[in-house]
């Protein structure tokens, strides 16, 4: 902080040989410390002054002044935890005034330092510390020497109408996942899950209704979760999510299979839809799916190992997210197969080696071949992807027990 390394720099015993400059200098230093350690600004965020200050009504009632650990009580091993009874949360004791020996007794000025309230003024900026509602000045570069602007409380956004587009979010009730620091590391552990993470700060800038909507559509073949950055900033630091690059609205970053380790981010330079995001996840999830649009493909896939072969049927060109999902739980087990448009071609071939896929009924259809017996047969379930996954893990099951069992 500028202001912080301006005073400290002023009062350096090396810089200044004033009787009082290395006492000063020891205060400064302390004093950012409370502010810049997360429960004691916690304190601050939650309480306010009074919560450092057990003169004007600390939560935990602390009384008492200095202690022997130095010049104005900075003996911050001192506090301890005590239940805050009116708001159910947890609050600190101090059993000193941590900023008095900077301010002088009272917090009165002393020696052209500022009051208690501009201390905050002077590390942050004009305007001084709003609690819990952000500081000027603070986290314009990104998260990192990280005091300014991540309570909840207060800035006026508690007084906001929640739901709706740049406003306050609300995920209860629907697919969307809110990530804190207590549960990313569960969310996130399976490294072959795919996950979209929204970062906003504070307000969502992109419609919660199409958010919400576009974690049902995904929710077999994707996690769709939120991050706000104003109260889980170490989880933003460490994913690269500046406040600067908040400022346009929300950030939008897929996890990718196998590949958490190097998220991949929405493009600024694309319009931010339902389908463009939709999109870019499909995009994402891997296809262990053989494209057979030609003979020799046809013959290629016939002639692959001795597995339990998975083929969809189709009028339409593009392989199904559904299929994709599918070929990613169990392409260790079964060969996945798709054919576009119905092409005779490959069919052909594929008759030629004895897997045959005469539909019955209409399309889409999926064909179940076992290459080691030469036996197929047509799925007649539900091709939806909850019931094809029940029906694959017990085709799997019963492919250990036995390979001569369909």
């Amino acid at each position: 902080m500028k202001k912080y390394r301006k005073l400290a720099l002023k009062y350096h015993p090396d810089k200044n040989d004033s009787p009082e400059a290395k006492e000063k200098f020891i205060q400064i230093t302390k004093a950012f410390e409370v502010l810049n350690d997360a429960k004691k600004r916690e304190v601050y965020d939650n309480f306010g002054h009074s919560g450092l200050d057990p003169k004007k009504g600390s939560p935990g009632g602390a009384s008492g002044g200095g202690d022997s650990g130095g010049p104005g009580g900075f003996d911050f091993s001192a506090f301890q935890r005590k239940r805050h009874t009116s708001a159910g949360s947890q609050g600190f004791e101090f059993n000193f005034d941590p900023f008095e020996g900077i301010f002088g007794q009272k917090n009165q000025r002393m020696g052209g330092m500022p009051d208690l309230q501009n201390l905050f003024s002077d590390f942050m900026g004009e305007g001084g510390f709003r609690r819990g509602g952000g500081m000027p000045g603070s986290g314009a570069q990104g998260w990192g020497g990280g005091m300014g602007g991540f309570g909840d409380e207060g800035g006026g956004v508690r007084n906001r109408k929640r739901g709706g587009e740049g406003e306050v979010p609300d995920f209860k009730g629907s697919n969307v996942r809110v990530l804190r620091s207590g549960n990313w590391r569960r969310e996130m552990k399976n490294p072959k899950e795919i996950v979209l993470v929204a970062f906003y700060y504070k307000t969502f800038s992109f419609s919660q209704k199409d958010y919400k909507s576009l974690a049902e559509s995904l929710r077999n073949y994707a996690k769709v979760a939120s991050v706000d950055c104003a109260n889980e900033r170490e989880i933003c630091k460490q994913e690269g999510v500046s406040r600067r690059s908040l400022k346009k609205g929300a950030v939008m970053k897929v996890y990718p299979y196998k590949g958490h380790n190097a998220p991949i981010a929405f493009s600024s330079r694309r319009k931010l839809t339902k389908i463009s995001l939709y999109k870019f996840v499909e995009s994402n999830i891997p296809s262990f799916v053989s494209l057979l649009d030609s003979k020799k493909a046809g013959a290629k896939f016939a002639k692959s190992p001795n597995r339990i072969k998975i083929i969809l049927l189709s009028n339409k060109a593009k392989i199904p997210l559904m299929l994709k999902a599918l070929s990613k739980d169990y392409h260790n087990h079964l060969d996945f197969a798709f054919i576009p448009k119905n092409l005779p071609n490959p069919k052909k071939s594929l008759s030629e080696n004895g897997i045959d896929l005469t539909v019955k009924g209409s399309l889409p259809a999926v064909f179940i071949y076992q290459t080691s017996i030469r036996k197929n047969k047509q799925y007649r379930g539900a091709l939806r992807y909850d019931e094809m996954k029940k029906y694959l893990k017990t085709l799997v099951k019963r492919m250990k027990r036995s390979k001569d069992d369909l």
